[in-house]
């Protein structure tokens, strides 16, 4: 009776271990406008010269990358690669351009600056808010924070699946256990 209790917990905790497997997305980010890339990080503004520049990225496949230029709105799809592109669909005139670029709660902020100026884009430094400080009765040190995007969070190691599976396989034994006898001959 015990033994079968035994195995059946075995079994479940086996089939627990086996079906619980993350799953990670990949972040979204946009790589490059044109010719510049902004994998290391987009800038708070860009120049560049090109008057159709094509946005690049990457995202979860299957999902859907909305994109602002000063308001007007379009939208593109995650291929299966995880990779994403975008080219405005008329020219953008000489100016200052607002862009906006959303992912399910991602969202990536920007001026585009099109204009005849160097044909190299000149980054700006990344943008950084500091809290504001509230007044509290201890002091309460304040950092600058720099807005990121999360992603799932990584598996952990093996070691509490085999403690587990090992003290599984140790209690099915200890009825083998008890039939052992020592005898002095």
């Amino acid at each position: 009776m015990i033994k079968k209790l035994l195995r059946s917990i075995f079994v479940a905790l086996v089939m627990l271990t086996v079906t619980v497997v993350p799953v990670l997305a990949a972040d979204f980010g946009l790589t490059s406008v044109g010719n510049y890339d902004t994998s290391d990080g987009v800038p708070t503004q860009i120049w560049y010269t090109s008057t159709q520049p094509t946005f690049s990225g990457t995202g979860t496949s299957g999902s859907t990358v909305s994109i602002s230029v000063d308001s007007t709105s379009y939208s593109t799809t995650v291929a299966a690669t995880e990779q994403w592109s975008w080219i405005p669909p008329q020219p953008l005139t000489s100016a200052d351009h607002n862009i906006v670029l959303t992912s399910g709660s991602d969202s990536i902020s920007f001026i585009l600056t099109i204009g005849s100026g160097t044909t190299t884009p000149t980054p700006t430094p990344e943008a950084t808010t500091t809290p504001t400080p509230v007044a509290t009765t201890t002091p309460t040190p304040t950092t600058a924070t720099v807005a990121t995007t999360t992603s799932l969070p990584e598996s952990g190691g093996m070691m509490p699946t085999l403690i587990v599976l090992g003290l599984a396989l140790g209690l099915m034994t200890l009825p083998a256990v008890r039939r052992w006898a020592f005898t002095d001959k």
